[in-house]
């Protein structure tokens, strides 16, 4: 009798291995197709099921191209007689159908050939990988990329992307359109570009330079060089492109043609001179007449006293008096037409000086009033007309002096640093203050806010100001309200301006 103790032992260790390799298959994530030689199906995994819609009962033990038709549709039974044939193969991506609800995915399959210990070929392997939710993904994103393009295309603005070094990525049709390049002239530069000219270039490096400090720059006025040599202004405004992680990976220019506001802008310039031009002829030939009449008045006043009596002595007061008020309005016409377009260039010029000397020429009133006005031992140097600046701080001393109700009236002038190459500076007084519905209304020429018996003056003084600050490219607004003082802030350009 024959011990079988050990063949059982050997056969009862198979049948384990066997169900623990099957157990491995059937958890693996991916499709798993184990066919022999005669392509019955040997194992279909869960995956399977899920893919295909075919339970392990439909497939194991039958022919797998019988039951499974779309692989000979898609192809695929040539990969997998190719594995029976020693060869291991991959697909493309399959549209695949589900049998049951007939839904449409994508598949992508692996075959490999089985071997035996002898390394004989006993039948082949499939992976198959569902990539439908990769592909769907893949089509939202191109989907999205597309609505992207076709956004980009139709902006009527400039759109120009690099890379952080400046080569140039993309572009939108309206950059072809309006430069007159071909897409192929235009991807790959590096700078310096062919739509730049020398002259702008330093100003761009500038540019860039700041906005990877700044992350997001705009309203950067040039001048871009189409291909057929015209000059086009721009307005550029320019951002920093940022990965999911926050890291630069781009940079993304929108640049706007504004040869049209540029025109307007220039005619608006023509309009203003004519209209000073014509201020200033007005307002000379006025005065003529108006000297006359006052000297005839006071001819009346000194030859005819006693012949006019002492109402005719009034009447000439009240000329006299008319006489002089329209005089200083008209030199007020005349120095608003002379600053818009200055006798003097521009040049270098120092605000302390510019101060000291306005405070030598106020020293009666300052001394008068027991003002304290408070400067700075430094004032930095600006590019500007010095006589027209002198007008600008004596006006607004002079308003700080006047407009101040307390017994020690206090200004105060001092700058900051601005933007744009641009200095911002400020007089700040303790007077009776603002209202804020005349914050800009001061601006405009012969506008009071006070009874000419309460404060002296024509209404110019401010609008001269606002336009001497405009002749330089600066601004000027006032922040203040009533009793608690005022603070005019004006901007003008550096010692060396950009541009």
């Amino acid at each position: 009798m024959t011990d079988i103790t050990e063949d059982k032992h050997f056969i009862d260790e198979l049948q384990n291995t066997t169900v623990l390799q099957t157990n491995i298959l059937s958890s693996i994530q991916e499709g798993m197709i184990v066919y022999d030689r005669n392509l019955k199906c040997l194992h279909w995994n869960q995956t399977m099921e899920t893919i295909t819609g075919l339970e392990q009962k439909e497939v194991i033990g039958k022919h797998l191209l019988e039951v499974v038709p779309q692989f000979v549709e898609h192809g695929i039974d040539t990969m997998i007689k190719g594995s029976i044939d020693g060869q291991s193969m991959s697909s493309e991506e399959i549209r695949f159908q589900h049998s049951k609800n007939k839904t449409k995915g994508y598949i992508w399959g692996r075959f490999f050939p089985m071997r035996n210990t002898e390394s004989e070929i006993i039948g082949g392997v499939a992976v198959v990988t569902d990539i439908s939710e990769r592909k769907l993904f893949e089509y939202e994103i191109h989907e999205s990329e597309k609505i992207l393009r076709n956004v980009i295309d139709t902006m009527d603005d400039i759109l120009l992307i690099t890379d952080l070094r400046g080569k140039v990525l993309q572009v939108n049709r309206a950059f072809l359109h309006v430069l007159g390049y071909s897409r192929s002239e235009v991807l790959g530069q590096e700078f310096p570009y062919s739509w730049l000219f020398e002259d702008e270039m330093g100003r761009f490096v500038t540019w860039i330079t700041n906005l990877r400090q700044q992350n997001w720059l705009h309203d950067f006025d040039m001048t871009w060089k189409a291909k057929d040599g015209r000059y086009i202004p721009m307005s550029l405004s320019t951002t920093l492109l940022r990965n999911s992680m926050g890291e630069a990976v781009a940079i993304l220019n929108i640049a706007r043609d504004i040869t049209e506001r540029v025109r307007l802008a220039k005619d608006l310039e023509n309009r203003i001179k004519e209209l000073d031009d014509f201020t200033y002829v007005v307002s000379h030939d006025l005065k003529e007449p108006l000297i006359s009449v006052e000297g005839f008045s006071k001819i009346l006043q000194s030859d005819y006293q006693d012949t006019i009596g002492s109402e005719g002595k009034e009447f000439l007061d009240l000329i006299a008096g008319a006489t002089t008020r329209m005089k200083g309005l008209i030199d007020d016409l005349l120095l608003l037409s002379r600053v818009g377009r200055p006798i003097e260039t521009f040049k270098p010029v120092s605000i302390k000086k510019v101060v000291d000397e306005v405070k030598a020429e106020m020293e009666f009133t300052i001394r008068q009033r027991s003002v304290c006005l408070n400067v700075p031992e430094y004032l930095p140097r600006v590019f500007g007309n010095k006589t027209h600046l002198k007008i600008v701080f004596r006006n607004l001393i002079g308003n700080a002096i006047k407009f101040n109700d307390k017994s020690t009236p206090i200004i105060e002038i001092g700058f900051q640093s601005a933007e744009n190459n641009y200095y911002l500076f400020f007089v700040k007084d303790n007077g009776i203050g603002i209202d804020k519905e005349f914050h800009e209304k001061i601006f405009i020429i012969f506008q009071r806010l006070h009874p000419r018996e309460q404060y002296e003056g024509t209404g110019a003084g401010l609008a001269i100001v606002k336009k001497i600050i405009e002749t330089h490219k600066g601004t000027i607004w006032v922040e203040s309200h009533v009793g608690e003082g005022s603070i005019f802030f004006f901007t003008l350009p550096r010692e060396t301006p950009h541009g």
